[in-house]
């Protein structure tokens, strides 16, 4: 009978044969390495369970998406009236007065016009940033024209287009914090929802702030209203604006959770 010999590298040695052969060496198969792809599907940790979208939108809390709307309405638009406040005292010395001729074109720059206070230049700076014209109707003429308040100030320093990407950055920065605070492990199209989701609360705030914002001055003897009007602001910067670039927001967040 062979005598069997064992070390302790795992090799198994036959010391000899019963016929006196020289001995054999048998060694046990070495174990093999996973392969590459192998070994990362064996260690990579499970993915997060992903909340289905309708789910994730009964079970969304709400009043947090209505909050964080109405904060990047009002942090858009003081932001808005603050640097335009600051444009025309570097500009012109003066705070908000001189652009109502300069907007409307009525009667030149020395016109005699009694020029509404800063509350409703602010608004009116709000929404012509979010892509809402002031509406100007000329009572007597029957006349109804819109205008964008950056369009028609010259004094201005500030880029038109700096206005305009205030609101949409504020936008986006909420949508990508409404996603990180609400679905932390939710990606893409689940991030992209939560972040549109402040919508709920930007489109009522942008329909109340239309409403005491209309304005009635004599225009070289033309009674004149000047306001925002309530539908083209709830179409543009109430749904667009914030659906879009709030789940734009959702969507940068969602795409650094693929990572």
């Amino acid at each position: 009978m062979a005598s069997v010999m064992s070390i302790d590298d795992d090799r198994t040695v036959v010391a000899g044969g019963p016929d006196g052969a020289p001995a054999a060496n048998t060694e046990s198969p070495e174990p093999t390495e996973p392969e590459p792809d192998d070994f990362n599907q064996s260690n990579a940790e499970p993915p997060e369970e992903q909340v289905p979208i309708r789910m994730l939108l009964k079970e969304l809390p709400w009043i947090q998406s209505i909050g964080a709307g109405i904060v990047a309405f009002m942090a858009a638009s003081l932001a808005v009236a603050g640097l335009l406040q600051l444009d025309l005292l570097v500009g012109e010395g003066e705070v908000f007065d001189p652009l109502i001729p300069q907007l409307f074109g009525f009667g030149g720059p020395d016109a005699d016009i009694e020029a509404p206070g800063v509350f409703y230049i602010s608004g009116w700076a709000a929404f012509s940033a979010m892509f809402v014209e002031v509406s100007i109707g000329l009572s007597q003429a029957g006349i109804d024209i819109g205008a964008n308040l950056f369009g028609g100030a010259e004094d201005l320093i500030v880029p038109r287009a700096v206005y305009h990407a205030i609101p949409i950055v504020i936008i986006i920065g909420a949508g990508y914090l409404l996603a990180k605070r609400l679905v932390p492990n939710q990606r893409r199209e689940g991030a992209m929802v939560v972040g549109a989701s402040l919508t709920a609360g930007f489109l009522p705030i942008v329909a109340l702030a239309t409403l005491p914002l209309g304005y009635a001055l004599d225009l070289d003897g033309v009674m004149t209203y000047v306001g925002i009007d309530t539908i083209t602001a709830i179409l543009i910067a109430g749904i667009i604006l914030p659906m879009t670039f709030g789940a734009l927001g959702g969507y940068l967040y969602g795409r650094q959770q693929r990572r």
